[in-house]
């Protein structure tokens, strides 16, 4: 099997070494780098070795060999700047070749536009599939069934994430990374935000989302042109019941919290997605539910079933597929365009 990596920084890496490890006999190609990133481990420490090398990646120039049909390729993993994903997934998707891309798949409103009228066309196939990993996360499954379970019990819901930009990639000055720029689809909405609101989309799936009301601001000190808050309330409807949905993030909050409030009429679940506890409070006791698994592992089985359709020529279930994240997309792009309308306002 063949496959293309676009971008060899923190999460092409991620994804290269998982691939290698679960598919020994894969063949790599990579497109020639403009930035070279260095060699990282698991960590995101910097590690002495050839990255080229050592995978044994074959580089291309430019795409010509790839529309030209003289490399065959597999599989596209596309972890470039966000900025370039609209372009590439549309040049792939022509081809038919599967592709896994990471969030977000475009950057302002224009760019998803021109992606949901590309994939309306009736020929195309469900062989894209968004890098939502939170969507292979236990504690997110367990939610899922919960919820699932008493839908009606809910009351209201929080999904926070807070994380400091310095701490994203600890090899590279922030201020030069792409969540610190805005042309390369940064800032806390792009950055973390899609996340919650994928998550959000998952966890009540087949619900509509009507937001309420909405603020994102840069607020921190951070040397970033970009907003670093967003906060924003949804109302959550599925078969004539409703209730609130709070959405929080940050980029400059330090230490990390990550975690998700659902609170039913006699009972409250918090899941802490920083140390993998699920509290779950009542009006007498408090129960923690742990999981044992490496934030690594998500990651892992989300690869592994994007290239197992690949290689059995299935297309990807509706809600790992770009036509699906179109949704979560529009929720982000619209915060997006709502903040830079009041920045110029004011």
């Amino acid at each position: 099997m063949n496959i293309l990596i676009i971008g060899l920084g923190s999460i092409g890496q991620r994804h290269l070494r998982n691939i290698k490890q679960a598919y020994p006999t894969v063949n790599f190609f990579a497109l020639k780098r403009v930035k070279k990133s260095p060699a990282l481990n698991s960590q995101n420490k910097i590690i002495n070795r050839d990255l080229i090398a050592y995978y044994k990646i074959k580089i291309i120039d430019n795409l010509k060999v790839v529309l030209t049909k003289k490399i065959k390729i597999d599989m596209v993993f596309i972890c470039g700047p966000s900025s370039h994903h609209c372009d590439q997934i549309i040049l792939f998707a022509k081809m038919g070749i599967y592709t896994f891309v990471e969030k977000p798949i475009c950057i302002n409103k224009k760019q998803l536009k021109k992606l949901k009228f590309f994939f309306k066309k009736p020929n195309i196939k469900r062989n894209v599939m968004v890098g939502f990993q939170n969507k292979f996360n236990p504690i997110i499954k367990f939610l899922k069934n919960e919820i699932k379970k008493r839908y009606k019990d809910i009351i209201r819901v929080n999904f926070f994430n807070g994380e400091s930009i310095v701490k994203f990639h600890e090899y590279e000055n922030y201020k030069v990374s792409y969540a610190a720029k805005k042309k390369l689809g940064g800032g806390a909405i792009l950055t973390q935000k899609i996340h919650e609101l994928d998550k959000m989309q998952f966890l009540f799936e087949g619900a509509k989302f009507n937001k309420l009301v909405s603020y994102s601001n840069k607020i921190s000190n951070l040397k970033v042109d970009t907003e670093d808050l967003s906060i924003s309330l949804y109302n959550i409807r599925k078969k004539n019941f409703q209730f609130l949905s709070k959405i929080d993030v940050n980029i400059f909050q330090q230490p990390k919290k990550n975690y998700i409030e659902i609170i039913f009429k006699n009972e409250t679940l918090k899941a802490d997605l920083t140390s993998n506890v699920v509290y779950i409070y009542n009006n007498k006791t408090i129960k923690k539910k742990k999981f044992n698994f490496k934030r690594n592992d998500v990651f892992v089985s989300e690869i592994k079933y994007a290239i197992n359709c690949a290689k059995k020529g299935q297309i990807f279930q509706k809600r790992y597929s770009i036509q699906n994240s179109f949704l979560s997309h529009t929720l982000a792009i619209d915060l997006i365009e709502r903040y830079h309308y009041e920045k110029k306002k004011n």
